[in-house]
């Protein structure tokens, strides 16, 4: 019996999700890298992304939001215009 409920601890704690949310932060962390891929190497439009991933086009544009804050953050906005991060993303 202990071995059970110990074994389902360490399951929940693997597994551990926020309230709302279906999706664990390795699940996401995946699901990005390939949203990454498949939209700044690839050109891939965010419809088309969540179609070929089978995942609500909402968490695709979702992660496409983090993804673009995530890359700004990165850069000095005084130094460099939208174009050229954008740009620098891409090379």
């Amino acid at each position: 019996m202990k071995t059970e409920q110990s074994t389902k601890t360490r399951e929940d704690l693997v597994r551990h999700r926020h309230k709302f949310a279906p999706f664990t932060k390795a699940e996401r962390r995946k699901r990005r890298l390939e949203v990454y891929k498949l939209h700044f190497e690839n050109g891939m439009p965010a419809t088309r992304i969540a179609q070929l991933m089978n995942v609500d086009r909402n968490t695709i544009n979702k992660d496409l939001k983090f993804l673009y804050h995530e890359a700004l953050n990165n850069y000095n906005l005084d130094d460099m215009s939208l174009d050229d991060i954008l740009e620098k993303q891409l090379v």
